[in-house]
């Protein structure tokens, strides 16, 4: 039995439920957490054990993840959260050895480059993964950064993509081949019911699930819709997020601006957000998933695919996206979905209007092959044995 330490910034809110699934489906491990902020939501597993050496307060994260903060509170804010990130690192290298952990797992990278330390002279081997912003955004906008991975590519054991894109991606930055593995990530397939949909000719109902942030593109989704609503007036969108940082608040501002603009009010639906254990359920309610994520101007990027096209797919609904990053690796073009370019709109449209017009039979074709690429491909038990195996190539 291997024990794995798990390390995260934030464990677990709801949109990194990811990495719950998948360290609960890795057989042979024992798992230990780790996290400088822990959040008991329906991905928390009490079984588990944590190492809480007096976490950040909720109160205090959260005030921090937001705008109308006077800049002397943000301050005091932004060196309290520093300093506790800094003390519970030392307290975790004084005490790594005492558990006789394993391996290391960081998730994402930056929180990889924290760990260098930690574990400098230790004996514990020390995975990193990698999964969206700390692939190319975190070196563009933080060129410290770029030496910092030079040092963690020499230093860390290996590296964990979640597809072919992030792996090449790993590959142009200088990061060894050989120590580079892909894990998909996935979902309990078996836990998501199918959804026998009847899809009205010359009716749509869309749905995105998502936080606001740039890379999602609810900008264009709702360009798309606007235009495509004029000729297929038959049709809803519902948008489900809220923005994560100050930064992405203008995104929410942005969409109510375009649906007033475009008189949509009795066309588009605003949620903040949506509990996981509902996610299925509000799934079930709608016909196509929309989600065309693309690069932002900050390099920002999926860096492996949105998880929640798996399970959008899973119910049996077939998915609207862009050719991003590994994207058509989870939606296959004209089998499961239809992709477009980053950023096309007039090509979006088209494959709304596409799916308004749609019969029900040809809908329901997609509909079937979605659930079984994912039950096929996708399966979240299939990871969590390619993780192990992953694991044990350092022991062999």
């Amino acid at each position: 039995m291997l024990k794995v330490l798990h390390a995260f910034h934030r464990y677990m809110p709801i949109s990194t439920n990811w990495a719950y699934r998948l360290i609960e489906a890795t057989p042979e491990i024992d798992p230990y957490i780790f996290a400088h902020y822990y959040e008991k939501t329906n991905f928390y597993k009490p079984g588990w054990k944590f190492l809480d050496f007096g976490s950040i307060q909720p109160a205090l994260y959260n005030s921090f993840s937001w705008n109308g903060i006077d800049f002397f509170y943000k301050s005091v804010l932004r060196i309290l959260l520093r300093k506790t990130r800094q003390r519970n690192l030392q307290l975790l290298r004084q005490n790594i050895e005492g558990y006789n952990i394993d391996i290391v797992h960081s998730h994402f990278a930056n929180l990889g480059c924290e760990m260098m330390e930690v574990l400098k002279g230790k004996k514990v081997k020390h995975f990193v993964s990698y999964y969206g912003f700390d692939y190319e955004r975190l070196p563009f906008t933080r060129p410290e950064y770029v030496e910092k991975y030079r040092q963690l590519f020499e230093e860390a054991d290996g590296f964990i993509c979640e597809g072919t894109h992030g792996a090449r991606t790993l590959e142009k930055m200088g990061c060894p081949p050989s120590k580079i593995h892909v894990v998909r990530l996935g979902i309990p397939v078996d836990q998501v019911q199918f959804v026998n949909r009847h899809k009205n000719h010359n009716s749509l109902k869309l749905i995105q699930v998502a936080s606001m942030t740039e890379k999602k593109g609810h900008y264009y989704t709702i360009r798309a819709f606007a235009e495509a609503v004029k000729t297929c007036p038959e049709m809803s969108l519902t948008l489900i997020g809220s923005p994560k940082m100050p930064d992405d608040v203008s995104i929410q501002i942005d969409l109510q601006e375009q649906i007033r603009l475009h008189r949509l009010e009795a066309k588009v639906k605003l949620i903040d957000r949506i509990d996981y254990s509902f996610l299925h359920q509000m799934l079930a309610e709608h016909d196509v998933f929309i989600h065309p994520s693309c690069y932002t101007a900050k390099r920002d990027c999926e860096g492996g695919a949105p998880v929640v096209l798996l399970d959008a797919e899973a119910t049996g609904m077939p998915v609207i996206s862009t050719r991003h990053c590994d994207i058509p690796d989870e939606v296959i073009h004209g089998c499961t979905g239809l992709l477009s370019e980053e950023r096309d709109i007039q090509s979006l449209v088209e494959n709304i209007k596409q799916f308004y017009l749609m019969n029900n039979d040809e809908f329901n074709e997609y509909s079937q092959r979605a659930r079984e690429h994912i039950d096929l491909n996708y399966n979240i038990r299939m990871s969590g044995h390619s993780l192990l195996n992953v694991y044990k190539t350092l022991f062999n």
